[in-house]
């Protein structure tokens, strides 16, 4: 956990201050008591305002996510919320998992709304979705990386092209 805590932080110290504003505003939602920590009741009242999130109204989970040795929790804690398992163990996903590409894509639908499976679903290919290509982080981001040289070559040679029908 202290990784996605690094991680969360770093994403945090780098975002716009917009960005970082509603981060602020999502924590200061969970912590009502205004006391910059958020309890276990704190948490599961929030979670469960949301229908999407009520299976996450456990104190195993609240402990998962809490620094070791900690009652409540902080700022960094709450920020290391990462996607759950849409396959069959519905976890909370700590390490590296597979994105579905064209959910991932779809610009239509937001972040909570995308495609995700831990390793080890997708291995056992313990989960059903009607999409096919399901890539991890490290893959998605190189994909997405060769489209967009792709289409960067692809410009330069239309251009090319029009200069040379006008000469």
């Amino acid at each position: 956990m202290e990784d996605l805590r690094q991680i969360a932080f770093a994403y945090f110290k780098d975002a716009s201050k917009q960005i970082q504003q509603l981060v602020d505003e999502f924590f200061s939602e969970m912590d009502v008591d205004g006391n910059d920590r958020v309890s276990l009741q704190e948490f599961t009242e929030y979670m469960e305002r949301d229908e999407d999130c009520k299976h996450l109204c456990n104190s195993l989970f609240f402990d998962e996510l809490k620094k070791e040795g900690h009652e409540e929790l902080d700022f960094m804690d709450v920020m290391t919320l990462q996607p759950f398992c849409n396959g069959q163990c519905k976890k909370f996903i700590k390490g590296v998992y597979f994105a579905c590409v064209k959910c991932f894509d779809d610009y239509a639908t937001d972040a909570i709304n995308t495609f995700n499976v831990c390793t080890a679903c997708y291995v056992d290919g313990k989960y059903v979705h009607g999409h096919g290509k399901l890539l991890d982080g490290f893959l998605l981001l190189q994909s997405k990386r060769m489209i967009a040289l792709n289409q960067r070559a692809a410009s330069v040679t239309d251009e090319f092209d029009l200069v040379s029908q006008l000469n």
